[in-house]
Parts: structure tokens; C-alpha cells; sequence
């Protein structure tokens, strides 16, 4: 259920009942935030640098697309792009950089979006552009229950792996991480 069904259910019942009801949900806009890959690179510049997260970009239609692809093809082997308010893998599209090779940027904007087509995306941008960077050593997502102020700090609950498969990297369940202390 997205997170703006729980609220409006959250106020049906409120109005149908009279009862004060709270959603233990993030508010909508915060959800859509929060899950835009564009944003969130952005953010993580603003914060920590472009040094924190591999090479993101923005394209706004499919020859900027085109474009991002032929230039990081260059110097990375794989490279995704990236529906960016997808869910967890449903978005992504890892591609191989050697299959580029020596493509024009229209051979390759005609690739791209015969994919995109494929895959039912569609003609909608902005896409996000960046690095797959392989092999990784995880894919951390941490559980925290933030109460309101009042009541004290926020909790760590756990944190937890990533399953995921495939080359496009679907995220298929999770389990207790096992970092290295380091």
C-alpha cells in the first residue's frame, strides 16, 4: 500500500468513527522524496559531496540520455539508468558498457529507448544516469522508529541486507547485515 493510501484511509476512519487515528507512515511528499534517486543524489552532494555517492546525472530527454551513456561508458564497465521514483529495482536498467562501444549517440538514444519502450516506461524524464559499481560489499537500509520529540531520541531497530538478483538487481527480501567492523 503507497503511502498516501494509508493516510487517506487513516482519515476515513477518523471521519467514520471519530476517532483520533495516527499513521505510523511517512507523509506522502516525504515518501515521493525520499524514493527519488534524483533528489536524493542531490542531497547527498549538498551534504557529503560528489566524493559519496558514484557519478549521478540528470537527463532530461533521451540525446541527454544518449549523451551521459556514451561518456560514462568510457571510463565504467556497467552503467544504470534509472526510472527515479521507482521502487527498489522495478526502475532499473543495467547496461553493459561494451555494448556501446563505437555507437553514434543516435544508435545508441535508438537503443535506449526501444529498452525504455520494452520495459513500459515510456517517454518520461528527467531519468537518472549513473555508475553501477560492482562488486559491492553491501546494500545496508537500516529500520528506525522516530517518535515525536517528546518522547525521546530515535531508535535504531536493526540493520538489515539487501537481498537482491538478477542484473538489474531486484530487491527480493532482506537479512540481519553482517558488516565487517571496519
Amino acid at each position: 500500500v503507497c503511502s498516501s493510501d494509508r493516510w487517506q484511509l487513516a482519515r476515513k476512519i477518523a471521519d467514520m468513527s471519530g476517532a483520533a487515528v495516527r499513521v505510523a507512515s511517512p507523509h506522502p511528499r516525504l515518501a515521493r522524496r525520499v524514493n527519488d534517486k534524483l533528489w536524493f543524489s542531490y542531497r547527498v552532494n549538498e551534504l557529503l559531496g560528489r566524493q559519496a555517492m558514484p557519478s549521478t546525472f540528470t537527463a532530461f530527454g533521451p540525446i541527454a540520455l544518449a549523451g551521459h551513456l556514451k561518456r560514462l561508458a568510457r571510463d565504467h564497465d556497467r552503467i544504470v539508468v534509472k526510472v527515479p521514483n521507482s521502487a527498489g529495482s522495478e526502475g532499473n536498467l543495467v547496461l553493459q558498457a561494451t555494448d556501446y562501444e563505437g555507437l553514434s549517440l543516435n544508435e545508441i538514444k535508438a537503443r535506449l529507448t526501444a529498452m525504455m519502450t520494452d520495459l513500459g516506461w515510456g517517454p518520461t524524464y528527467p531519468m537518472a544516469i549513473s555508475v553501477w559499481e560492482s562488486p559491492l560489499i553491501d546494500s545496508p537500509s537500516v529500520q528506525v522508529w522516530v517518535p515525536h520529540r517528546e518522547e525521546g531520541s530515535p531508535v535504531i531497530q536493526g540493520i538489515f541486507s539487501q537481498v537482491v538478483a538478477g542484473e538489474a538487481g531486484e530487491f527480493v527480501g532482506a537479512v540481519p547485515c553482517n558488516l565487517p567492523v571496519d
